[in-house]
């Protein structure tokens, strides 16, 4: 008699620990799941919002080079420098619009966790270049505005050496950040057409 009851006392803590066993295994499983859910909706989000950004982007700095290319102020005033015909300086802002402040919140907040490695990295050499062409732009902003803007009123010879009609050293930052910041804007666009590429891939997953 004492064996059956001690038999049917263990099935009873058998079933109870088979039982405990699934619901821990099923609220594991559980958990897993919304966590793998929670983290490819904040994936899809760190993406969309990426890709948003780099279409703006490449619309800005299309505009900015088509800009620079037909204003009398760069594109043309360096052919006329370079031809030696002493071109006007004028004085205006270089842009400085493409911040990335947002992308690299959005990276230290947690969008770095979500997102591939190789994308990642793509992410950050756009950062690390963007950054630079906006530091190069303002540099220049700061010398047009402490530099020239008190002397714009002061005649040719005044930035040029009438007889080799070459521009003076005092003012030689002038076409060298102009052609700096051309060059770089355009390695920053080639940067964004693979990376634009690369996101809409991710999204397609």
């Amino acid at each position: 008699m004492w064996w059956k009851l001690w038999r049917r006392h263990w099935q009873g803590l058998l079933i109870e620990m088979v039982a405990v066993f699934i619901g821990v295994s099923a609220a594991f499983a559980l958990d897993s799941y919304r966590e793998h859910q929670e983290k490819a909706e904040r994936r899809q989000q760190v993406v969309e919002l990426l890709l948003k950004d780099v279409i703006d982007a490449e619309k800005r700095l299309e505009e900015t080079l088509k800009w620079v290319n037909e204003s009398p102020m760069y594109g043309q005033f360096l052919e006329k420098l370079d031809a030696k015909q002493m071109p006007p300086l004028k004085f205006f802002a270089l842009p400085d619009f493409n911040s990335t402040q947002i992308w690299i919140t959005m990276l230290q907040s947690g969008g770095a966790a979500v997102i591939d490695v190789e994308l990642l990295r793509d992410v950050e050499n756009l950062i690390v270049m963007n950054d630079a062409w906006i530091a190069q732009n303002l540099q220049f902003n700061e010398l047009n505005r402490t530099m020239l803007l008190p002397n714009l009123e002061q005649p040719p010879a005044h930035f040029y050496d009438p007889e080799t009609a070459m521009l003076r050293p005092k003012y030689g930052w002038y076409p060298y950040y102009l052609r700096t910041s051309l060059q770089m804007t355009k390695q920053v666009q080639a940067l964004l057409p693979t990376l634009k590429i690369k996101l809409e891939e991710q999204l397609q997953r």
